[in-house]
This record gives C-alpha cells, structure tokens and sequence, in this order.
C-alpha cells in the first residue's frame, strides 16, 4: 500500500535523482553537491522540526515516487510566536500511475501542526489543489512586477529561447537599446529625494539591520544575527542569475531608510530576493534599486509584489503580471486577516527564493 512519511537521510539520494528528472530533465544521476545540499535544507536547517519537514511519497513496493519540500518557519504575530511551514518543490514522477499523490502530499503538510502554512511559487495546480483544501491566494502577494530598462535586451533575456538564437539578437539589443532608454526616460518621470545615497553593505550588516527594518509588520520571520546568516549565505550563490547585490540606503541625516538585495549582471536581468525599508520610505528605497540596476547595465528588474510596494511600484510604470501565486491556509482567521490586509512578511528570505534549488547550478 502506498503511503507517504517524514523524509530521511536515506531518501535524499531518490529525491535529488528526482528533482534531476521532473525539474531539470536530465537522466543522469544527481551529483553529490545536490544531495549535499538538498540535506542542508530539509534536514540541517537551523529551524528543523521534525513534526513540520519535507515529505516523501511511496508506491505500494516502497519507490519513492513524490516529494514535497518544505521549510520550517518561526515566525511572530503581534509578537507572540507561531509556527509556520514554507511549502517549495513539488514533484511526483510517473503521475498518471499517481493520479492522486501530489494533493496527498500537500494535504499531509497542511494538516501538520504548525500554525500556517504557505507557498509563493504555487502554479495553476497548485493553486486549484490549495483551494480545495480551503487555503486562500494572496493576490496582492503573488504578483510579479517588471521594470525594463534595456527594451530589447530584456525581450532577448526573457522571450527568446534558446541561447543560440538569444545571442544573435545581441547586436540589435547595442543599436536600438540606447535610443529606446531615451524615450522611457521621457515616459517614466520619477521625481527622485535629494540628499538620498546607498552604499554595498556587507551580509554581517544585512543580519544586523533587516529585522528592525521589518518590525513594523506584525506577522514576520524570527529572524535574528544567528539564525539570518543561514538564509543569507545560502542566497549569496546564484550562479545562473547572477551576483548577490546588496546596498543599504541612507537619508540626507546618514539614517539607514531601507535595504535592497538582489541579483543581476550586466546584460542579464536583475532578480529581486528583498526590499526593505522604514514606513513610508519604499519609494526612494525602489528608485535606487532601480538606478542601481541601470548603472550596471542590467536589462530590466523582475521581483516580487508586497502591498507596501504596490504604489511606488505604480509610479515607476512597473509591468505587474503573475507566474505563480501566493497562497496561504490557517486554522486561525486572524492570521489569514493579517495577510490579506497587508500586514505580513512570507517572500523573500522569508520565502523560498533564497534557496540555491532557485537559480543555481550543481555539478
């Protein structure tokens, strides 16, 4: 019969071929440095809790068939602390032979008994096995939002595929680029603060700083200069998107308004992992994420939705659209109610993005 359970060290070796054939479609067997890492997530992170982990799917001769990956979250609510579980991958092989072992993988992680239990990369069937299950979609949450600043760069980035035919447009993207950034400029008239300045700041610092720049929202990660090195030195390693970036950014009086990290090279689209800023201080925080961005030649600028960035968001003429969506279910109204008004951290280093599963390689 076939059953699903708590995963084990002696699964990781399956669940990494796994994660090789459904997510990367490569036969081959999974290399050490994935299931090294695979382990450090789901077995060794530092708020491991064996009653909230990953999940692994049997067939009736004991194959491992499905995986669900999920990260354990402390986090607060109006300073009480509650538990809460961060859903990531999941994969189940050979699904017309079962049929029914994914919505049987998210429903055992969302009857666990953690708090709330969310997920910011749920795609379409997900989403629809989510709502069954009575777990709400957080629009305002779940939106992608795009800021183009290479028109032409960013469409060979983004919509051409494969690389060989990408790379033929590259002499089109240097010719027309220069002019086409004249004419947003001319379209997009951000009035900037004067006296605004940001400067590279160091992971040490990001740890130091970033949970009181989150303290105005009553539902966040515990997050502390112990345990946030941990998210933060896993999130600097992003091999196929690019460098980690991360810039503090001051007002006229030398007072740290807010934080950006994100990843980008030149040519290459800048992907944002964290905004972050003092109450009502979104705006110059984004418009310098933004110049920065361009000032190191990226094509454009891709992140997540918060509402508390929707409105700087709007005046930038960000492209918003969704990929995947943002859901959440609780037992508890008042945290659902918190969410939807706005009031929480779930993305992010809150997230799963700063995971290397996101946008690295393994060899």
């Amino acid at each position: 019969m076939s059953q699903i359970r708590e995963l084990q060290p002696q699964d990781i070796r399956a669940v990494a071929d796994m994660f090789q054939r459904v997510f990367r479609h490569v036969k081959t067997p999974a290399p050490g440095s994935l299931c090294d890492y695979l382990q450090d997530v789901f077995l060794d992170h530092p708020w491991y809790d064996p009653d909230i982990g990953a999940r692994v799917y049997c067939d009736g001769d004991d194959v491992l068939r499905g995986f669900i990956g999920v990260y354990p979250l402390h986090m607060t609510h109006n300073d009480v602390p509650i538990r809460a579980a961060m859903l990531g991958s999941l994969m189940v092989e050979q699904p017309h032979d079962h049929p029914l072992a994914g919505a049987r993988l998210l429903r055992s992680v969302i009857n666990g008994p953690q708090d709330l239990t969310l997920s910011e990369t749920a795609n379409a069937q997900s989403r629809m096995m989510w709502e069954k299950l009575r777990g709400r979609t957080l629009p305002s949450y779940g939106m992608d939002w795009a800021r183009i600043l290479r028109p032409a760069a960013f469409t060979t980035q983004t919509l051409i595929k494969p690389a060989w035919l990408a790379a033929g447009f590259r002499p089109l993207s240097a010719i027309s680029d220069p002019l086409a950034r004249w004419g947003l400029k001319r379209f997009i008239d951000i009035e900037t603060e004067l006296h605004i300045t940001a400067r590279d700041v160091g992971l040490d610092f990001i740890a130091d700083n970033l949970p009181e720049l989150a303290a105005d929202l009553p539902l966040r990660p515990g997050w502390d200069n112990q345990n946030l090195p941990w998210f933060l030195n896993h999130a600097k390693t992003k091999r196929d998107i690019g460098p980690l970036i991360s810039r503090g950014v001051y007002d006229r009086a030398d007072r740290l308004i807010g934080i950006y990290l994100y990843h980008g090279r030149r040519s290459g689209i800048a992907r944002v992992l964290q905004i972050l800023a003092l109450p009502g201080r979104h705006g110059a925080v984004i418009t310098n994420l933004i110049d920065d961005a361009d000032q190191r030649g990226c094509a454009g600028v891709i992140g997540k939705s918060h509402p508390h960035l929707l409105e700087s968001l709007l005046r930038h003429r960000a492209i918003l659209f969704r990929r995947e969506a943002t859901v959440a279910h609780s037992g508890k109204p008042e945290l659902i109610a918190e969410l939807e008004a706005g009031g929480g951290l779930i993305d992010g280093l809150a997230g799963e993005r700063w995971s290397r599963l996101l946008g690295d390689q393994f060899e």
